[in-house]
This record gives C-alpha cells, sequence and structure tokens, in this order.
C-alpha cells in the first residue's frame, strides 16, 4: 500500500476523531451566548445580589456555591454573585452550627468566614462575589444590605420590628468598627440598602413605603422578585412597587434577584446553562449592573449611583439616558417641553420586540396601591396551590405575620383607606406609559421624544421620574433604572434639554448619534434611531 492509499484508507478515522475532537472542544450552552453585553463606558454586568447558605437557612456552603458559580458563569450568563444569609442567625449562622459538627469541622463565624471568600472571587477571571445580609423584619419585610463592613438584627428576631425606625437608623450612621472583627459594629453607611421582594411577609410594606431623607442616599435598589417559580411566569414581577417606591420619593434602581436557598439540585444539573426557571436550574431572571468594570469597587460605585436594571431573561438588557446623563441622574426641564429618552438595548437570544417609556406623569398611587389585607390573612389556601386574588400564599398559615395585618387593617380604617396592600402588582397605574414603540434585532439605540409633565409630581423633591420596559420576542422583559428631571425654571440655561426634541444633537439623539462610547462598544454595530 503505498502512502497515497493509506491516507485515503486512513481519511475516514481522521474525520470522525476529528469531530470528537471539536465536540470535546465544544462550548458548553450559555444562556447569554454573547457574553457580557457593552453599553458606552459601562459593561452590562450580571448576576443575583440576594442569595442564601448554610450560614441562614440555604443548602450547601458558601464556598461550594460560589465555586459552582464562577465555574459555570459563562453557561449562566453572570458575571457576579452575593452571599446575603439571614442576620438573625448570625453571628454564627443558622444551619452552618450542625451541619459543621457534622463534618466533625469547627463552625465558623459567618461574616469573617465570608470575608475570606470576598478575596478569591474579586473579580479574577470574570467573576465578582458581593457580600451582604439581609435584615429579617417578617412584619415590615426584608431588606438586604450589600457591601457594608458591619450588619445588623432586628430588634425582635423572627418576628421583626413594627416600624423602620431602627433599620434606617442604623443604615444611615457612620460605621463603627467591631473589636471582635465579627461584623457587629454598629452603622452601615458605607453599604447600599434593597427593599427585598415586595409582594412578600409582613403586611406593613416598609411603613408603605412612607420616604425617609435622611436615608434615602443609602436605599439603591428594589428587588423586582420575579417568576421564582411561582405561577404567572413572564407576566409575574413586582414591576408596579417598583413605579410605587419611586412616586414616595426613594430613588432606586430595579434588580430581579434568585433568593435561592435549595443549591445541591442546581450544583449537580448537568448543563446548567441549557435551560433556566425549571426543575433543577436556577430562575431565568438576573440582576444588571452598569459598572466601568468588573471589580466590587466599580460595581458598588454603580449601585450607589442606581445604575441598575431588572431581566427576566439573562440575554436581554436595557439602559436609559439622555445625552451622556445616564439613569440615576437629574437633568432639568421646563414643564410642558420635550426632550429625548434615548434607550439602549439588546438581546443576544430572543429578538427585541418593543419598548414602553414609563413615567410618574403626574399619576397619584392612591388607590390604586392601597387595601385592607385582614380578610387575605383569614383566608387559608395552601401553599403553591391556586393563588386567592385578594391573598398570597407564603402570607397564609404564617401565624407570626398576624400583627403586621391587625396594624395595617387599625391603620386603614384610620386612614381612610391610605393603607398599601400585600400583592403581586405586575404593572403601574393607568395613564403612566407615556411612550410606546417597536424595536428589532439583537442590538438598537432609540431616541424617543417625551413630554415634561406639566402637573406636580407625588415625590417630595418634586421631581418627575422616567425609565423603560423593554420586551423581547419571547415575551420577557428588562426594566431600567429612572431618569429623574426635576422642573428647570425659564429660558434655556440651567441645564434645560426641553425646548423642543429636535434639538436631538444636545441629547446624544443626531443623526450622526453622539453616543457616547468606550469598551469596545462602537455605534456602528447597532441600530439607531431618532422618533420624531
Amino acid at each position: 500500500m503505498n502512502g497515497l492509499t493509506l491516507r485515503r484508507a486512513l481519511a475516514p478515522c481522521a474525520l470522525a476523531l476529528s469531530l470528537v475532537a471539536s465536540v470535546a472542544n465544544a462550548a458548553p450552552p450559555s444562556l447569554r451566548p454573547a457574553g457580557t453585553p457593552v453599553d458606552g463606558p459601562y459593561f452590562v454586568l450580571a448576576g443575583s445580589m440576594h442569595d442564601h447558605s448554610f450560614d441562614s437557612d440555604g443548602h450547601a456552603r458558601g464556598e461550594d456555591i460560589l465555586s459552582w458559580e464562577a465555574a459555570h458563569r459563562y453557561e449562566l450568563g453572570i458575571d457576579f454573585a452575593s452571599l446575603t444569609d439571614h442576620s438573625d442567625s448570625f453571628p454564627i449562622g443558622g444551619n452552618s452550627l450542625a451541619t459543621e459538627q457534622s463534618l466533625a469541622t469547627t463552625p465558623d463565624f459567618v461574616w469573617p468566614h465570608q470575608a475570606t471568600l470576598l478575596g478569591q472571587y474579586a473579580g479574577q477571571n470574570g467573576f465578582t462575589m458581593l457580600r451582604g445580609f439581609e435584615y429579617t423584619s417578617d412584619q415590615e419585610n426584608h431588606l438586604n444590605v450589600i457591601g457594608s463592613q458591619n450588619w445588623a438584627q432586628p430588634v425582635a428576631n423572627h418576628a421583626g420590628d413594627l416600624t423602620m425606625a431602627f433599620f434606617y437608623n442604623w443604615l444611615k450612621s457612620h460605621p463603627t468598627p467591631d473589636p471582635a472583627g465579627l461584623g457587629a459594629g454598629y452603622g452601615g453607611n458605607d453599604g447600599i440598602g434593597q427593599f427585598n421582594h415586595p409582594d412578600s411577609k409582613g403586611a406593613l410594606n416598609f411603613d408603605d413605603y412612607a420616604y425617609d431623607a435622611s436615608v434615602a442616599p443609602y436605599m439603591s435598589t428594589i428587588e423586582m422578585f420575579g417568576d421564582q417559580g411561582y405561577p404567572g411566569g413572564l407576566h409575574r414581577s413586582d414591576g408596579g412597587w417598583y413605579w410605587f417606591a419611586l412616586s414616595q420619593g426613594w430613588t432606586v434602581g430595579p434588580v430581579m434577584d434568585w433568593d435561592n436557598h435549595y443549591w445541591n439540585d442546581k450544583i449537580a444539573a448537568v448543563n446548567p446553562g441549557s435551560r433556566c426557571g425549571s426543575g433543577a436550574y436556577l430562575p431565568c431572571e438576573r440582576s444588571l449592573v452598569f459598572a466601568a468594570q468588573n471589580t466590587r469597587p466599580a460595581i458598588m460605585d454603580a449601585l450607589r449611583a442606581r445604575r441598575t436594571g431588572a431581566t427576566q431573561f439573562p440575554g436581554l438588557w436595557a439602559a436609559v439616558r439622555s445625552g451622556n446623563t445616564w439613569m440615576g441622574s437629574t437633568i432639568a426641564v421646563r414643564p410642558g417641553k420635550r426632550f429625548f429618552v434615548t434607550v439602549d438595548a439588546g438581546s443576544d437570544v430572543n429578538p427585541l420586540q418593543s419598548v414602553e417609556i414609563v413615567s410618574d406623569n403626574g399619576v397619584s398611587p392612591f388607590p390604586y396601591f392601597y387595601g385592607d389585607n385582614l380578610a387575605c390573612n383569614a383566608t387559608p389556601i395552601a401553599y403553591g396551590g391556586n393563588l386567592n386574588p385578594n391573598c398570597l400564599p407564603e402570607e397564609i398559615g404564617h401565624s407570626s405575620l398576624a400583627i403586621s395585618y391587625a396594624l395595617q387593617h387599625e391603620k386603614y380604617v384610620r386612614t381612610n383607606g391610605h393603607a398599601t396592600r400585600k400583592d403581586i402588582i405586575d404593572a403601574p397605574p393607568t395613564g403612566t406609559t407615556v411612550a410606546r414603540l417597536g424595536l428589532r434585532g439583537a442590538r438598537e439605540t432609540v431616541c424617543v421624544p417625551v413630554a415634561m409633565p406639566t402637573v406636580a409630581s407625588t415625590r417630595p423633591d418634586g421631581k418627575h421620574f422616567f425609565y423603560a420596559v423593554v420586551t423581547a420576542a419571547d415575551g420577557s422583559r428588562a426594566w431600567t433604572a429612572p431618569l429623574l428631571v426635576t422642573p428647570a425654571s425659564g429660558g434655556t440655561g440651567g441645564g434645560d434639554r426641553g425646548d423642543d426634541a429636535r434639538a436631538g444633537s444636545a441629547d446624544g439623539c443626531s443623526a450622526t448619534s453622539g453616543l457616547p462610547k468606550g469598551n469596545g462598544d462602537d455605534a456602528r454595530t447597532r441600530t439607531i434611531r431618532v422618533i420624531r
């Protein structure tokens, strides 16, 4: 057999080996196959800011959770993750004591133990850990704090506080270090606060989201919650409560976290990037952070600036700005004048479909968000069963929450109905969607003219707010943080953006775009449309 004949004979074997090698080297399936998006000067980082481990009521060790998340960050479409265990289990933790004793190891104090993990996941190889805790006030509802050197517990553990005063005073106070290194020092204004799962827990609803100007700079985000395996799927969110918090004066950015406790099936799942939101797979929701780089300081800077988003699918994202003024910041526009809201949006799996611009538009939140919850607490239904329109299954049968329902009912009667209801509220009131238009493709920037409301805002600072909700072809949605707009006085100075929407170049919306660009973001790769 000559050399040519030998090569021909071996060719099928070589082809088979090549196919085997290519399959072996193929990238595993990913929920965000295009990787981390870039929008102007910012990376669009995705992850979760609310999860639990053995250090409270989770079912895996923190180091095992983070190791798995870091190893599968491409498949999961994440850039960061968090441990936010219930602080009423601190300083040693909830499940950790019995578990570590069963493993014949010495139980660790939660806070210093998690601090060692911070050093292991500080942005190396594209993955960052955030450390936080969940302040577990079952009567008011839960709150997260991310990035603080200290932690705090409710005054009455497990039952929780009956006002927000203690938590707000702690959060706005300058931190005093704990000499023992256990994180029990007072004060947390080096961190950021987050309103958790608005439709859950007790009926007091963060004192009905009553605005406190002294702590407002430190309350940065609100959890949109999401499907999480509950009925409702893509139509379920707490988007209405996001609008309500803004209307009360809080300047918060939306996030969508996992609040995951059960990790063993997730960690054991084959191809974790092949699906989400069902069975042994993590929820599809992601929190989005628009940060200059994937490091803990840059992420914290973005959280303090309210450059966040909430998405129901990992590859879907959106941001709003006015020229170079990004969401979370304030511009000035004269009442009745038009100005451009620029929406950047992307989706690497399902094509973009539409965008809505939502505003307070001077609409009162009363009576849309208000109601008497007493009947809900008295109506038993099975957890996970069909939802009573006035009830949430988690609240039924929790006798510890009864006091919050009694207090809320008393307030409802005393104030002629001005007590908020406990419910899933997906959408804001009617009259708040001020623009709607179609999108197309995988990436688009649109410049949408909107009018500054002529009626007064309900916010104590008098500012109006505008944010975008982008929908993809599969029905999944992404919410942006708000762009705040303060009424400008006469004339065109003082940052007034509103003489005429045709003056688009001032807002980065001219035909040549004027779009901020950086970190490899190229305006030529996306559609830029100016809506007149």
